[in-house]
């Protein structure tokens, strides 16, 4: 193993509001049901901050830190077609606030 690297992993998070509401909609069977984009990007898993932080520290990694950006309420399709770039940015940010529904969730991690 080398020493003093650091990884870097951002994953599709389980518990993010677009998911919960996919699911209220009937878009998802579940949190962590695979949608087609999902698939077309080659995700295997969608992850939540426990079993993210879980994988890696029992993969012998210290985590150095964690979080969430862009706090997604809509389709990809719909964001192209109704967001501004004053809304993309204010929902980046809002992401960075609230980590845990999230759209995306990232740790650093150490070796």
């Amino acid at each position: 193993m080398c020493q003093g690297g650091v990884i870097l992993a951002a994953v599709p998070n389980r518990d993010s509001l677009h998911r919960q509401a996919a699911v209220k909609m009937g878009m998802l069977e579940r949190v962590d049901s695979l949608n087609a984009s999902d698939i077309k990007n080659g995700h295997r898993r969608v992850y939540n901050f426990s079993g993210l932080k879980r994988d890696f520290e029992s993969a012998g990694l210290r985590i150095i830190q964690s979080g969430g950006y862009w706090l997604k309420t809509l389709s990809n399709a719909q964001i192209n077609e109704f967001y501004t770039v004053e809304m993309i940015n204010a929902f980046l940010k809002l992401g960075e606030e609230y980590p845990e529904i999230a759209g995306e969730i990232y740790v650093v991690a150490g070796v």
